[in-house]
């Protein structure tokens, strides 16, 4: 008897040497070729077997069955053997589910607890790979393309599976796909519905024909027709067709519409620029309400527009209404104190309601845009009402006082005769300090009222200087009214006044028939002509003033006798050509006019 470890010594010595296993049980060894062999004999039949069982039923290292498993053999994993019979099962089953659709490999795999590798070993030959993962028969395929070929024969969308039972989304678009190449079926894929290209036709009739009928369509109506550019299938259609925001509108439509708006215009002075059929979204009534106002003269108010006749002729009412009530509070002004604000927004609103059929919300617009210009012009229009009042007061006060004094003084200080000058001196300053002073007080009452900002000092300093004048010669005193004066307000020139007064003697010279008179103005118009100014001088001065006229050279040798006989007629106290025997002829006095009328300013 051999030892064990003689026996091992001995098959090792064997030419070739043979690959020995132990026994797990410890009772001997054995070859590798006889555990392949024995192998291969329990995976016949059907069923499912672990690397451990195997093991254990040769007694030998799972290891080394592992290793020593047939190359054909179907294993899950590291553990799980399949017997042949088990493979063979799963070839049939996946060929029959093959027969009637794509199958799912994952689904199949997790169903049958198998990997991808042993489904890719069970496939039958004529087989195809869809990119999800799905795999299909050949004879499938075929069949599932002529059944999708009725699709030439749909005009509505459906869904692709819907015709092809067991085929899956990824299938039908593979099918259809090499249907839509060869020409036999055209459309195109949403999603996982089919749409036929005469359903699409069918579409964008609608939408043009509703176009042409309507006069206007929505924009993404257009876009659900399946027109990938709106704007160029519409035009191409209909070339005078626009786009107004979310709706495209036929030239007639909008011809409709804006005539329509312009006779509400024309008729009622607003429109709310809708489309009676409320057909247009409110994106397209602003762009079309834009075109509104720039097609016709209206403004937009509160959402609406306003005719600019009667915007204009309701700013003018406004402006009326502010006016006439400024001048009444102007009038009340001396036992009703201004209020702030003069005008409330109530009576704007009434004021634009009366005689009016604009909408409330409109009135509300008008009456907020024209209460600032309403408030403005009742303060402008009772300034303007007050400046009257002040330019007046100035104007009496230059007119019969200021110019005036600068005119008698102008003409005073010419005079050549230093008595005559004195006296006319005094007689001028006694006339302004009467005439003055009365003129200062009824200015001052008027400014104390209307111009309480105004700095009155001047005038009060006038005032004074009237009341104390008198206390040194008249003609210094003259003087100092006439520089109060300059302070109250400067009056540089005096030629118009001048030429007023001058007419005004002039028009008494040439209508009266009294030889004073008439003896007394041509003398004062001959000095006013040399002084630019007019004397304030009675009747008493005229030998005083004869001879200063005598004496400038202002008159010819026959002016002086002419002077000279009706002096000398005044004289004796003819004063007229009717009072008895005269020495002066209707003839002579007509001279007498003609010579101050020379002298005086054209009118």
């Amino acid at each position: 008897m051999f030892s064990p470890l003689e026996t091992k010594t001995l098959f090792r010595s064997l030419t070739p040497p043979l690959a020995l296993l132990e026994l797990t049980n410890a009772t001997g060894i054995t070859t590798e070729s006889r555990v392949s062999s024995d192998l291969v004999s329990l995976l016949q039949g059907s069923g499912r077997i672990t690397v451990y069982e195997l093991s254990q039923r040769l007694f030998i290292d799972a290891h080394a069955v592992a290793r020593l498993l047939p190359a054909d053999a179907a294993r899950v994993g590291g553990s799980i053997v399949l017997r042949y019979g088990e493979v063979e099962k799963l070839r049939v089953v996946l060929k029959e589910e093959l027969e009637e659709g794509v199958v799912s490999t994952a689904e199949f795999g997790r169903r049958e607890e198998v990997d991808l590798s042993l489904i890719r070993r069970v496939l039958p030959d004529e087989t195809g790979w869809l990119g999800d993962g799905g795999v299909y028969s050949v004879g499938f395929y075929e069949k599932t393309k002529k059944t999708l070929e009725q699709l030439r024969e749909r005009d509505t969308p459906m869904s692709g599976v819907e015709l092809a039972p067991g085929a899956t989304m990824g299938l039908v678009r593979k099918a259809v796909g090499e249907l839509v190449k060869e020409g036999i079926v055209k459309g195109f894929w949403e999603v996982e519905r089919w749409i036929p290209e005469a359903y699409v036709d069918v579409l964008q009739k609608a939408v043009i024909e509703e176009l042409k009928t309507d006069g206007v369509v929505g924009f993404e109506k257009v876009k659900e027709a399946y027109v990938k550019d709106p704007m160029a299938f519409v035009k191409e259609h209909l070339p005078d067709a626009q786009l107004l925001a979310t709706s495209f509108v036929t030239a007639e439509f909008l011809e409709r519409l804006e005539s329509g708006v312009e006779e509400e215009v024309k008729k009622e002075g607003w429109s709310d620029v809708k489309d009676p059929e409320h057909r247009l979204t409110p994106e397209d009534e602003k762009v079309f309400k834009a075109r509104i106002i720039t097609k016709l003269e209206v403004s937009e108010i509160a959402g609406f527009v306003v005719s600019k006749a009667v915007f204009t002729a309701l700013g003018e009412k406004c402006k009326t209404f502010s006016q006439q009530k400024a001048g009444v509070a102007w009038k009340k002004r001396a036992k009703q104190q201004l209020v702030d604000p003069p005008i409330k927004k109530a009576e704007i609103t009434q004021l634009l309601a009366t005689d009016s059929k604009l909408p409330e919300s409109v009135l509300t617009q008008l009456t907020n845009r024209l209460y600032s210009t309403a408030t403005k012009t009742f303060k402008d229009r009772y300034e303007q009402l007050r400046q009257v009042v002040l330019t007046n007061a100035r104007k009496e006060f230059t007119d019969k006082f200021y110019a005036r004094f600068g005119v008698h003084l102008r003409a005073l200080v010419s005079v050549k005769d230093v008595t005559l000058r004195d006296r006319l001196a005094g007689d001028l300053l006694q006339w302004t300090k009467t005439t003055g002073t009365a003129a200062v007080e009824k200015l001052d009452t008027v400014l104390m009222t209307e111009d309480l900002e105004g700095d009155r000092q001047p005038l009060y300093e006038l005032r004074l200087v009237l009341q104390t004048t008198g206390q040194g010669r008249p003609e210094t005193c003259l003087r100092d009214v006439e520089s109060s004066l300059q302070a109250v307000m400067p009056l540089d020139d005096l030629t118009k006044y001048n030429e007023i007064m001058m007419n005004e003697i002039n028009s008494l010279l040439q209508s009266t028939s009294d030889y004073s008179l008439a003896l007394l103005s041509t003398l004062l118009l001959l000095l006013a002509m040399r002084s630019g100014g007019v004397l304030k001088a009675s009747g008493k001065y005229v030998p005083k003033l004869f001879k200063e006229v005598q004496g400038a050279g202002l008159i010819s040798s026959e002016q002086l006798v002419l002077l000279t006989n009706v002096k000398s007629a005044v004289a004796k106290g003819i004063k007229t050509t009717d009072q008895g025997q005269s020495d002066v002829s209707a003839d002579e006095m007509a001279q007498l006019k003609a010579i101050g009328a020379q002298a005086s300013p054209k009118p």
